[in-house]
């Protein structure tokens, strides 16, 4: 745990990422929160734009992402198991994909984890992906081998707990490859980065893509491509470089079909019943429902929202958002259908319970949990019909055509155009300011100096410069006091203004 700014000016050197091109500004959305805010059918247009750009430059990856399909499909034919590990958005798409597989497969050749175990799924726990021997520790206690395979995603490439397991996996004996979306030359001078890019044992796919719509917002165009390369390679072996020029064009026409002024109409009206300090209930089909949760809870480190409050907890603040799993009745059945399996927690007496059976059961996503939360609330019902997917909150109805019917797919999509009505109702919140992140959460090393460096870009904007030792002696005093739905961007700079 890092206290004091002292404390942090020791490690900065190895997590000041500024430079790297996922935590960027995209020139192609700048002003995209005073936009969201004047015309949000623009700004639907505006994110999708990068999407539009990523899945074109994916493309040139094929032969990679072919190698890495028939590592997996000789891993599954001699017997092995691959596992996926991540952490945050790249945890959770690691989860989601075991999720797909048991739905079409129902067996256990497909093993996921995320820093700080299922229970992170819902609330991660701070600090926790900043230590490689966690990633370490995990992999192991889940009974890697040298006959497995793991697919090791961090957006960036330079998560120390990714990093961690990615060599462990290699000590082992086992096929190790790590996928992430930066260039190498930009991550080599990172004292972790340089050890596993100079590791032989541990193959490399990087996949240069450029800055996200949201400046360091990972949840988005990163993660979407990472998940499609992993889901690929898994559902689709030694064909999976063909098939990924097959999505790309089929997401492209789909995302070019979609209509902006309803999903816009949608985000807006999302945002009007949470500015009301109501919540959003999302009525989510089994199937669907890791691909619901996933965006609903990544609201709450990208823009400060509350996350979803625990039954036994009563001094949590109800959140605004909310996910109900239909037809789910108890809290470890709609887990169970989220994941495709019993959750896989960590009792680590360390952790004193942050992380373990009891405390994920506390988080209960039934329909009976909602007589009990004391907040008023509207529903948004996802549904799904023979041509794709809709969406309706309070009325407002948006609909998702789907030109594939295989549920990978429709997650991929799903996925995009969740990002995208998250990112513009938050925008219509305020919640950003251009397209930097002014409510996000600096719950691990990476987002302090993410929260630095923006809270440094805004005042020069401002036309006010603040020497860093002076933000952050400043973040620092001002840590401790701030709530989990404060923005503490906003915060920093207004303190020098």
């Amino acid at each position: 745990m890092i206290d004091s700014w002292q404390e942090f000016q020791k490690l900065h050197a190895q997590f000041s990422l500024g430079h790297l091109d996922t935590e960027s500004s995209n020139p192609m959305t700048k002003g995209l929160g005073e936009l969201t805010l004047s015309d949000p059918c623009a700004a639907w247009k505006m994110i999708t734009s990068v999407d539009l750009k990523m899945l074109g430059e994916l493309k040139q990856y094929q032969s990679q992402v072919e190698a890495l399909g028939r590592e997996v499909k000789n891993t599954l034919e001699h017997g092995g198991k691959v596992f996926l590990a991540g952490c945050g958005a790249t945890g959770r798409l690691s989860l989601s994909l075991e999720a797909l597989w048991r739905f079409k497969f129902d067996n256990e050749r497909i093993v996921s984890f995320m820093a700080g175990g299922d229970s992170a799924l819902i609330r991660a726990i701070e600090k926790f992906e900043d230590y490689p021997e966690l990633g370490a520790r995990q992999l192991k206690e889940l009974g890697f081998t040298k006959n497995d395979l793991l697919i090791a995603s961090t957006e960036g490439g330079e998560t120390p707990f990714v990093i961690g397991a990615a060599l462990e996996a290699a000590n082992i004996g086992g096929k190790s490859w790590l996928t992430f979306c930066n260039p190498s030359s930009q991550l080599d001078h990172l004292t972790r980065c340089h050890q596993v890019l100079n590791d032989q044992r541990v193959q490399k796919i990087s996949f240069e893509l450029g800055p996200q719509a949201l400046s360091g917002s990972t949840r988005m165009q990163a993660s979407t491509a990472l998940m499609l390369v992993a889901g690929l390679a898994i559902f689709y072996g030694e064909q999976a470089g063909a098939e990924l020029i097959k999505y790309c064009d089929s997401l492209t026409n789909d995302l070019n079909k979609l209509n902006s002024d309803s999903w816009s109409k949608l985000s807006t009206a999302e945002s009007e019943i949470i500015a009301n300090n109501e919540c959003v209930n999302y009525i989510s089909p089994e199937k669907y429902a890791i691909c619901i949760l996933t965006d609903t809870t990544e609201r709450g480190p990208t823009f400060s929202m509350t996350p979803f409050e625990h039954k036994d907890e009563p001094g949590d603040k109800p959140s605004l958002n909310y996910m109900i799993v239909d037809g789910a009745s108890s809290a470890s059945d709609a887990f169970i259908k989220i994941l495709g399996h019993a959750p896989r927690t960590l009792n680590w007496p360390e952790l004193d319970g942050r992380a373990d059976d009891k405390r994920l059961a506390g988080f209960e996503l039934t329909q009976a949990r909602l007589k009990n939360r004391k907040i008023n609330s509207k529903q948004a019902i996802l549904s799904e019909g023979n041509n794709g997917l809709s969406l309706e909150i309070n009325g407002d109805i948006a609909d998702l055509e789907c030109s594939q019917e295989n549920l990978f797919y429709r997650h991929l999509l799903l996925k995009m155009v969740l990002n995208t009505h998250s990112t513009v109702l938050m925008g219509c919140l305020g919640r950003f300011e251009s397209n930097v992140m002014t409510w996000v959460r600096p719950s691990n090393l990476k987002l302090i100096d993410r929260s630095l460096r923006y809270s440094g870009l805004l005042l020069s904007e401002k036309g006010k410069i603040v020497d860093q030792n002076n933000l952050g002696l400043k973040l620092f005093e001002l840590l401790p006091n701030n709530k989990l739905d404060e923005p503490i961007v906003k915060k920093l700079v207004d303190s020098f203004l």
